[in-house]
């Protein structure tokens, strides 16, 4: 359905669309790519794209937020059941693999645009330490159950092994290499709930 623009005529395209559209965009070109760029990928001329977003590096915010929101829906959100534990990690370690394999988009945008842009954009730092928070309170629950007074420290362990799995995907790690360390990952998350008591040394061991 038509809505309308600040300047009062119908706007001649679906928002969420040109949103979902700028993800793939940003991840083509990262958070460099040229308004010209912007306009051919998403299909909407450069005065379109400033009445409704403001300006570019707005639509790039409103874009990384679109991401992690679909991130979350994804990946997170069926970790926040009652019942999370040790197989729901698991599945998410497996959905996760899968997300990050996708050839035509591989591994994270967040990470993508972060390790061009995190010396200049307070904000966009900003948004990637909530993400980290997120992740960290969302695996330090799931563990509670089996892990008890170690779960944070084996969500941080569980943290920096999602962390580095995304980084080799970003870096277009062949998927053989991208399954044998989701696999790693998911024998050490066995391991905790098979030996809570795991001393703090042996962590990652």
């Amino acid at each position: 359905m038509e809505t309308v623009s600040r300047a009062g005529r119908p706007r001649q395209f679906n928002e969420d669309k040109v949103l979902d559209d700028a993800v793939k965009a940003f991840w083509a070109w990262g958070s460099s790519a040229t308004t010209r760029q912007l306009e051919s990928c998403l299909g909407v001329k450069q005065s379109s794209i400033y009445n409704t977003f403001g300006s570019k590096g707005k639509l790039f915010h409103r874009t990384i937020d679109r991401y992690l929101a679909n991130v979350d829906r994804e990946l997170l959100t069926p970790l926040d059941e009652p019942e999370t534990g040790i197989d729901q990690l698991l599945t998410f370690l497996d959905q996760l693999h899968q997300w990050i394999s996708n050839p035509d988009h591989p591994g994270c945008l967040m990470l993508n645009v972060l390790v061009e842009q995190a010396a200049n954009d307070d904000q966009l730092v900003a948004k990637a330490s909530n993400y980290r928070s997120r992740l960290r309170e969302t695996f330090t629950k799931a563990l509670e159950p089996t892990s008890g007074p170690r779960a944070t420290l084996h969500a941080n362990a569980l943290l920096a092994g999602v962390l580095g799995l995304n980084m080799a995907a970003t870096g277009r790690a062949p998927e053989e290499e991208l399954a044998a360390m989701t696999e790693s990952i998911k024998a050490q998350v066995k391991s905790w709930q098979a030996s809570p008591l795991t001393p703090v040394g042996n962590l990652m061991g």
